[in-house]
């Protein structure tokens, strides 16, 4: 289906436009930039649904599911980390 096709590309022009930005800002490699590490793929997913389907876009995410995945999204992030990091999966806990 189009739309998935079109949130995941939005997924990693998400995490691209954050390492790009993170760059700018002069963060070190592999250094944490909080909240933005956590919801570049959410953002950029839903800026490109908003760019090609719009109205799927209105019709699907009301602003209480926006509100749930903005709060729910870094809890999820933080929590796999901190657990792969605790199984010595990642050198760092972020």
């Amino acid at each position: 289906h189009l739309i998935n096709n079109v949130q995941s590309l939005g997924g990693l022009i998400g995490d691209l436009a954050n390492s790009f930005l993170k760059r700018r800002l002069r963060v070190d490699r592999g250094g944490k930039l909080p909240l933005l590490d956590q919801l570049n793929l959410v953002f950029g997913a839903w800026f490109l649904c908003m760019l090609f389907s719009r109205g799927w876009f209105l019709e699907n995410f009301n602003w209480k599911i926006v509100l749930i995945v903005i709060i729910v999204t870094p809890i999820l992030h933080r929590s796999a980390n901190l657990l792969a990091y605790g199984l010595r999966l990642k050198e760092v806990p972020w």
